[in-house]
């Protein structure tokens, strides 16, 4: 039985956005990206331009949600000098970032108490800034002065200040979500996914998503989805094509899932990885070799492994009834692979149907 040696033979997604208008809080130092837009906020007031130097606000209750963690930005504000931001990396480690607005190409400075202004360039620690967790968001603060934070007065403009009366609240960073997510099935129809975003799959009738609840040494328990929280990894099957998923402000989490995102470093052992891949024994779960990269953002399960590890894990698909049984095909009309594998949406290729073998093309 084969084995995944090199990359080739995994099941890979291509992921591309279509960005709209729609903001929402961030809550994670890992959603931070240099490529996305931003915005700076604090509950119902966001950050805009202001004689071109200083920051004001503009209220849009009335764009948030009841939990005034997303709003979506009318097309008549989009050019009404609200202030986009890009995000530039200076240290990672530390999270020290350039915060540069967008339609200027210049970076936000704090160049003397309170204000907030433009500079050409970020060399200035006061045109350097450190993003910091908080409970449910992320806040800004000074590199020049780490006591200073980013904050709305209640005059309810922006300002960088130690300041702590009940008038100054941090503000927080937004992001802005793209429209959907573009997802490529390829020929084998299965892949392994790590969404970007909260996805809704419910309009879709040609891909469906699952995680992976149960897996034994010889079989993958898949049970169906709809709906996805951002950084859940899946496996998606469907007809081979390019489809738009549509992007939502969050999601419930879904149940146990076993599958992994990988990072970029994990690495086979040849004993207790497992990757999607489609070789011999037709699309399952195959047995990585040692020191064989799983890339970022593709997904695999770890199984606790011995001496007689299987090389090859099939995937049962389960479909979501009441009692969480395996649907049967009681009418003997369900598609098989020749090795034995119940396809749900079939592509081109041989498959067993009503007992006989047959040809899709």
């Amino acid at each position: 039985m084969e084995r995944i040696i090199s990359m080739i033979g995994l099941l890979l997604a291509v992921l591309q956005v279509t960005a709209e208008d729609v903001y929402v809080k961030m809550t994670s130092l890992d959603e931070i990206d240099t490529e996305s837009t931003y915005l700076i906020a604090y509950e119902g007031y966001i950050g805009k331009a202001f004689n071109g130097n200083l920051i004001a606000s503009i209220t849009a209750n009335t764009w948030l949600n009841s939990t005034k963690t997303a709003f979506t930005i009318p097309d008549s504000y989009s050019s009404s000098g609200l202030l986009f931001l890009k995000l530039e990396v200076i240290n990672a480690n530390s999270n020290i970032y350039a915060i540069k607005i967008r339609d200027t190409d210049k970076y936000l400075t704090n160049p003397s108490s309170n204000y907030l202004k433009e500079a050409d360039d970020y060399s200035s620690n006061r045109a350097r800034w450190i993003i910091e967790k908080a409970s449910e968001e992320l806040n800004i603060k000074s590199v020049y002065n780490t006591n200073c934070y980013i904050k709305r007065k209640s005059s309810n403009d922006f300002c960088c200040t130690s300041g702590s009366s009940s008038g100054y609240k941090k503000a927080s960073l937004y992001k802005k979500l793209p429209a959907t997510e573009t997802i490529t099935i390829g020929d084998a129809g299965y892949i392994t996914y790590l969404s970007s975003s909260s996805l809704d799959f419910t309009n879709q009738t040609e891909i469906t998503p699952f995680i992976v609840t149960q897996s034994t040494n010889s079989a993958a328990i898949l049970e169906r989805v709809e709906m996805i929280p951002a950084k859940t990894p899946v496996v998606v099957c469907g007809t081979p094509g390019t489809y738009a998923v549509s992007v939502v402000t969050s999601a419930d989490t879904v149940g146990d899932n076993l599958l992994i995102a990988s990072d970029g470093t994990v690495k086979g052992d040849g004993e207790t990885i497992y990757a999607l891949g489609n070789l011999s024994a037709g699309v399952g779960f195959y047995l990585v070799d040692s020191d064989v990269v799983i890339p970022a953002g593709r997904c695999y399960l770890r199984i606790a492994g011995n001496s007689s590890s299987p090389s090859y894990i099939r995937l049962n698909m389960q479909e979501p009834t009441d009692i969480g049984i395996l649907k049967s095909c009681e009418d003997d009309s369900c598609y098989y692979t020749l090795s034995g594998l119940r396809v749900i949406l079939p592509h081109k290729g041989i498959y067993i149907y009503k007992g006989k073998k047959i040809v899709i093309k």
